[in-house]
């Protein structure tokens, strides 16, 4: 598998510290949500950072299937819900998309959905590397 992307972006002090990528273009604090037991406010929280990102990247897979499949389409875009549930000692993540597709019908739309939905394959690798 071919990369054509990757990036780095270290965490410290888990839900109540910082998020810094190498390159520096994210460089935040993030507490947890007040719902959760945090401050909430203003802050920045890990689940809202996942739920934009998650956001961006599958409205990016949609894209790439309406431009290959040439469909006319008005300015389309992707809200992501993240939901964050008790699961035994720790918690368990769900995620549920809002897709808004101006200018097709709804048979169209899921069409579309569904062949972006695999192009947006999630990798999770069990590797760790211990830093001293």
């Amino acid at each position: 598998m071919e990369t054509f992307y990757s990036t780095k972006v270290t965490a410290t002090s888990g839900r109540h510290g910082y998020v810094v990528s190498d390159d520096n273009a994210l460089n935040a604090e993030v507490q947890m949500p007040r719902e959760m037991g945090g401050t909430g406010g203003d802050v920045l929280n890990p689940e809202t950072l996942f739920a934009g990102g998650f956001a961006a990247a599958f409205n990016n897979s949609l894209n790439a299937i309406i431009s290959r499949e040439k469909v006319e389409t008005g300015t389309t875009n992707t809200t992501a819900k993240v939901a964050v549930f008790q699961y035994g000692d720790g918690y368990q993540f769900a995620v549920q998309l809002e897709v808004l597709i101006p200018g097709v019908d709804h048979e169209r739309a899921e069409d579309l959905l569904k062949k972006s939905s695999p192009g947006m394959r999630l990798f999770l690798c069990n590797k760790r590397k211990h830093r001293s």
